[in-house]
């Protein structure tokens, strides 16, 4: 009977020890295949940067050239913008590798946030009216912050393209910005399809796409949010409910 319980006993041990050493095996794979991701990203941003800057440099003289009908210069400043929004995604990718190997820098300085917040937004408002989204600004009082103004403008870059994205047509997003003595906090909050307790926990992580949905994208915007908020001493969280929306908040230390 010893010599029974004795070889369940061992049998246990090997069976744990192996059921660890798949369990590290798997984890040394997804991190092998998150790195072999961002490597790939990143030579295709190199890739892209150069023929991206030598479209936007002359696009943007000959959009304000006064001989360019209406129509002409509305059709050129389209092509403008989405070259626009292809370099900070080319840069956002670069930002994030160097985050990876802890070579990111801030540059501080000192700034009124409430100003670029609505300009921020206005850069949206053409993809809101198109799908009939109705989004809010609201602050009640000025904003000065001490932070990296790049870094803060790919933070809300980021989260209110997401909300955008999984925010059905009609519905709305609200951005509350507030200081304390201590701290900003930026709050976006959508009436999207919200996000399931199963995917909370890995929402901020890179390349992490949830389940069942039918948007594209790269994986790294939230991841981005998250790095660079932490970066500057902040902290990033989010709360959903499926079919009820989600909400973002970013705090700095002001």
């Amino acid at each position: 009977l010893l010599c029974y319980y004795v070889s369940r006993v061992l049998i246990r041990r090997a069976h744990d020890r192996l059921m660890l050493e798949q369990v590290r095996r798997e984890a040394e794979q997804a991190r092998r295949l998150d790195r072999m991701k961002l490597d790939f990203f990143a030579n295709v941003s190199h890739e892209l940067r150069t023929p991206l800057t030598l479209i936007a440099d002359p696009i943007e003289h000959i959009v304000n050239d006064e001989n360019l009908t209406k129509r002409q210069r509305n059709m050129l400043q389209i092509v403008e913008k989405n070259v626009s929004i292809l370099m900070r995604l080319v840069n956002e990718i670069l930002d994030f590798r160097k985050i990876q190997n802890k070579k990111m820098r801030l540059t501080l300085s000192e700034f009124e946030l409430t100003g670029y917040l609505k300009e921020w937004v206005s850069t949206f408002e053409s993809i809101a009216t198109k799908r009939k989204i109705k989004v809010d600004l609201i602050i009640s009082a000025p904003i000065r912050l001490c932070a990296d103004i790049y870094k803060v403008e790919r933070i809300f870059y980021n989260l209110l393209s997401n909300a955008l994205k999984y925010t059905d047509e009609g519905g709305n997003i609200t951005i509350k910005a507030k200081s304390t003595d201590e701290t900003v906090e930026i709050c976006v909050k959508d009436t999207g399809r919200g996000i399931a307790k199963e995917d909370i926990r890995h929402i901020f992580d890179r390349f992490y796409q949830v389940r069942n949905s039918n948007k594209d994208g790269t994986g790294i915007g939230l991841a981005i949010v998250k790095a660079f908020t932490e970066l500057q001493g902040g902290t990033a969280k989010v709360e959903s409910e499926v079919g009820e929306g989600s909400e973002f908040t970013i705090t700095l230390p002001k």
